[in-house]
């Protein structure tokens, strides 16, 4: 290869799973070594390639990356539309939730429930297909054009989910008396935790236990709940004392 262009001797015949082979072996590069010190030498030769298959595929290092980048991207972006259209259609339909179900509890109230994690689990899941992505985002995009890309995307959930609770809001089963956009940073950054969290996992962890950590702290709080006072019992006083009465006789002989 000279300047970047590929000639006759460099080419590589590609099989039909060498672009997926290049991506395989370039996710664990730029996972190891971040973007810049990324190598597509190192790249091809963990797949037993040659820098000429790569640049049958990609135009640089940083064209593989942007595309997994929009992977991601598009990844979220599908799962949060589908759940804006399910949620749509959950609160079109006959018996929506009312504002009193949410404190008492319902049918309706258990099935809104029951979507809404199974929403967050397949974002759960999401995310951990792509936590080698997120890392490089998070720590290993420094000094290239991705630097920032992780806030942005962080920015643009946090719009998404403020929207989401405004219309929480107006069908009555969010509360009101705090701004939908604290309410998103709040919910969007306990999700970047979980986020680094799976980062450093070594295993797989289980989702649905954090869901119900989650879930727990977002219903009800961070506080112990007071114990429950047992009912006190209403005890009867006891009747006064009856006065004897005093015949007429025995007050005639008092002194």
């Amino acid at each position: 290869m000279t300047g970047g262009l590929v000639t006759a001797t460099d080419v590589t015949p590609c099989r039909p799973q060498c672009r997926a082979t290049l991506v395989a072996a370039a996710r664990k590069e730029f996972s190891r070594q971040g973007i810049q010190k990324a190598r597509i030498e190192d790249i091809t030769a963990a797949c037993g390639l040659s820098k000429g298959a790569f640049y049958l595929h990609f135009e640089s290092k940083e064209a593989l990356f942007r595309e997994l980048v929009g992977q991601l991207a598009t990844g979220m972006d599908t799962l949060l539309e589908k759940r804006m259209r399910e949620e749509e259609a959950f609160f079109g339909a006959p018996g929506s939730v009312k504002k009193r179900e949410w404190q008492t509890g319902s049918v309706r109230m258990t099935e809104l429930k029951t979507l809404s994690r199974c929403k967050d689990i397949e974002v759960l899941e999401l995310l951990w297909s792509e936590r080698d992505i997120a890392q490089v985002l998070l720590e290993g995009a420094q000094g290239t054009e991705f630097e920032g890309v992780i806030w942005a995307m962080v920015d643009r959930e946090v719009k998404r989910v403020s929207e989401s609770f405004d219309r929480l809001k107006q069908w009555g089963v969010c509360r009101g008396d705090v701004p939908s956009d604290t309410m998103g940073s709040m919910l969007i950054g306990s999700w970047l935790l979980l986020l680094r969290r799976m980062i450093s996992a070594r295993v797989k962890p289980n989702l649905d236990s954090w869901l119900d950590d989650l879930t727990r702290l977002l219903e009800h709080g961070i506080w112990a709940q007071p114990p429950t006072a047992a009912p006190v019992r209403k005890t009867r006083s006891p009747p006064p004392p009856r006065r004897k009465s005093i015949s007429r006789n025995r007050l005639r002989s008092l002194p």
